[in-house]
Order: structure tokens, then C-alpha cells, then sequence
């Protein structure tokens, strides 16, 4: 059964002691009235009834014995409760599991540092929408990008080497400009104007 923290230990044991307290003075007063039967046995009975009202307030959910009633156990203050015990308040709870310190919580999933919650699951990229993009993939909008982030190839070198001008992969003679490339064949005119 998991215990109280040290704090909450010490609290409890002095809710307890104040009741103890109460019931000692409490039975002073009785023993000194003791020479009165018909007050003294009133007073015992109602010394013992105010201790164990006083002790159950003490153990009662919210109260300085169980802050925190997780059925059947109790954990202090600021913690929470979780299938195996208390989860510390540095913590957090994920599908009733306590979490390691800095994970987060993805549906019933702890999920390490540095990963995402992406569409219900942890995800160590780049979440687009609701999918979790391969390693170094990034979001084209809400989508994973088809292509890794890398830089476009250079153009073609000029191949022109009669002189001309490149018109993608082929050249238009000199004097001619390129004013297309379609289909894989160049369109060269004086004049792209017209």
C-alpha cells in the first residue's frame, strides 16, 4: 500500500497527537469529576467517543492523514494516483501509469522527452495533421513532405559548345532564344515577344 510523503507523514502524525491531546485532557477532567458517578462515567464515554471521531476526521479523504483517497490507498497532497501507487507531483499520470520525470502523456502512452503527440501516438518527428513524418521529412502544410528537406539540384551546365543558348536540356542556335521547353524539345524563335 503506498504511504504518505515524509511531509504528509509528519501532518498525519500530528492530526493524530492533537487527538490524543484532546482525549488526555478530556479524561483530566473526567478523573477529576470521578467523586460524581452519574458525571464522571458520562464524561469517559463522551472522552472516548470525541478520540475516535477525532482520529476518523484525521484518516478522512481530504484531511491530513489521506489528502488525496485513491480507493483503497491515499496520497498526499499534490500527487496523483496511478495503478501502481502515488505518482509524484513532479510527475504525470498517462492511462493510469506514472510517467518518468519530463515525458508527456499521448492517449494511455507516456511518451519520452523530445516526441510529440501525433494522432494518438508518440512520435519522434515531425507531425504533420495527424501523421507522424519520417526522420528528417518535414510538413508540407498538414501533410508529410515527398521528399527529405534537401536543397534542389543545380541547373544544367551549358552544353551549348557551338554557342547558342541552353533551352533545358538542349540549345537553341545562335541568335535564336529560348522561349519554351516543352515535351523535351526546345522552342526557339527571334523574338519570344509577339
Amino acid at each position: 500500500m503506498p504511504a504518505l510523503t515524509k511531509e504528509g507523514d509528519l501532518a498525519c502524525q500530528d492530526c493524530e497527537q492533537s487527538c490524543a491531546e484532546v482525549y488526555s485532557v478530556c479524561l483530566s477532567v473526567a478523573l477529576a469529576t470521578v467523586w460524581i458517578p452519574w458525571l464522571g462515567g458520562g464524561i469517559g464515554v463522551a472522552c472516548t467517543a470525541e478520540s475516535w471521531y477525532c482520529l476518523a476526521r484525521c484518516h478522512a479523504e481530504g484531511h491530513a492523514c489521506c489528502p488525496k483517497d485513491c480507493g483503497g490507498y491515499c496520497c498526499s497532497y499534490g500527487e496523483q494516483c496511478s495503478n501502481s501507487g502515488c505518482c509524484p507531483s513532479d510527475q504525470i499520470t498517462c492511462g493510469g501509469k506514472c510517467c518518468a520525470k519530463g515525458e508527456s502523456c499521448c492517449g494511455d502512452t507516456c511518451c519520452a522527452p523530445g516526441f510529440s503527440c501525433c494522432g494518438g501516438t508518440c512520435c519522434p518527428n515531425a507531425c504533420c495533421g495527424d501523421t507522424c513524418c519520417g526522420a528528417g521529412i518535414p510538413c508540407c502544410g498538414d501533410r508529410c513532405c515527398s521528399f527529405p528537406n534537401t536543397p534542389p539540384p543545380p541547373p544544367p551546365p551549358n552544353n551549348c559548345i557551338f554557342g547558342g543558348v541552353p533551352c533545358g536540356t538542349k540549345c537553341c542556335p545562335p541568335g535564336l532564344q529560348c522561349c519554351n521547353f516543352f515535351n523535351g524539345q526546345p522552342d526557339c524563335k527571334t523574338s519570344c515577344l509577339h
